[in-house]
């Protein structure tokens, strides 16, 4: 199996422990099963490029830092906290969370991020990080609604390319585009 470049174990609900695979892997997805921590060995996959674990309930905390993701995906997840060592993937350009009920902060994410949608979290409050060196094209926090007026305030202040779709009862989407549109949704 050392030629296995892409692994899709979606959905296998009794999948408890991280499997011994091929370190070729450039695409994996662990949706929706029992897997309660990644092994650490997983920083050693060079080729490792989009990991989503989006519905995996059991999923509680991840300690590693993953230097050669590009897209993570963290959707529908137990998670209480994202690692501070999320701000040592160099590469991360696209952030997905969604659904992390339990999820209440932020930590400081890499300059590289490009793409950031934050949707559904009702318990986040605090954004421990800042934006002002990355490159964000599209930001999306939508019924994050228990967000600190400091958090508010830094999602307001963040530039974007293309736009940014604010928290609140409504949202609020801005596109960047000539002239600015603002509309409310």
């Amino acid at each position: 199996m050392k030629s296995l470049v892409m692994l899709d174990l979606s959905f296998c609900s009794v999948l408890k422990s991280f499997p011994e695979i091929s370190t070729n892997i450039s695409f994996l997805e662990i949706i929706g099963t029992a897997i309660e921590e990644i092994r650490t060995s997983i920083r050693s996959w060079s080729r490792l490029d989009t990991l989503d674990m989006s519905y995996s309930e059991n999923l509680r905390k991840s300690h590693h830092a993953f230097d050669l993701i590009t897209n993570l995906h963290l959707s529908h997840t137990g998670i209480q906290e994202i690692s501070p060592l999320v701000k040592e993937m160099s590469r991360l350009q696209t952030l997905v969370i969604n659904g992390c009920m339990d999820l209440v902060s932020l930590p400081q994410l890499p300059d590289s991020l490009e793409f950031m949608h934050v949707e559904n979290c009702e318990s986040l409050e605090r954004l421990d990080c800042s934006f002002y060196r990355t490159k964000l094209s599209d930001l999306r926090f939508v019924n994050c609604l228990k967000l600190n007026r400091e958090a508010v305030d830094l999602i307001l202040k963040t530039s974007t390319k293309r736009w940014a779709i604010f928290p609140g009862k409504r949202c609020l989407h801005i596109s960047v585009t000539e002239p600015p549109e603002v509309s409310c949704q």
